[in-house]
């Protein structure tokens, strides 16, 4: 099959491991993606101390592509945010959908971990699949501090996602439920 390796072939001998074998070793474990949702900073801790690797990807909420970094960012957990960035996770890491640990924060509305991912220099003027920013998701939740610390660090305001919407002049409306559209106001 195009693309697989078998054990004992010409590739394998040479140190190229087979796709199934590579993605095993990038699939992250569902206790895991559990934690790091839960904000279980000791089993994420163990985990990366022994075999686990900060770039693992597993499908979460059913999108592909999910780090360990999203998925804490995405919950609010600073701590498991702050352990991942100091070992080395990619902070701009997108999932399939394109989103960023930034934008997820962004649209819960965590300071503290938008705060700290700015810290770590994240790209603020990444789009996700749909062409929306982090700035677009905090000013079309409500969440006007994050939204201010976003413009105080550079955010575009005037951006445009798929639909032609921006954030300027956004007024801050109450937060949306989790599946509803992120659509910026403003056009």
């Amino acid at each position: 099959m195009p693309g697989r390796t078998k054990a004992g072939s010409a590739a394998s001998r040479r140190g190229h491991a087979s796709t199934a074998a590579t993605a095993a070793a990038l699939s992250l474990p569902k206790r895991i993606e559990a934690a790091a949702e839960n904000g279980k900073v000791g089993v994420v801790q163990t985990w990366l101390a022994g075999d686990g690797r900060v770039d693992a990807t597993c499908v979460h909420s059913g999108v592909s592509g999910c780090t360990l970094l999203l998925i804490a960012a995405e919950h609010g957990h600073k701590e498991i945010v702050e352990l991942l960035l100091k070992r080395g996770a990619e902070a701009d890491a997108r999932d399939g959908e394109d989103c960023t640990a930034l934008m997820a924060a962004a649209h819960w509305g965590y300071v503290q971990v938008v705060e700290m991912l700015l810290r770590h220099s994240v790209e603020i003027h990444l789009q996700d699949s749909a062409g929306i920013t982090a700035l677009m998701m905090a000013a079309a939740n409500g969440h006007e501090q994050v939204a201010e610390m976003l413009l105080r660090h550079g955010a575009e305001i005037n951006f445009q996602n798929s639909w032609r919407h921006r954030a300027a002049g956004r007024r801050f409306p109450q937060p949306s439920r989790r599946g509803a559209p992120l659509v910026a106001g403003g056009r």
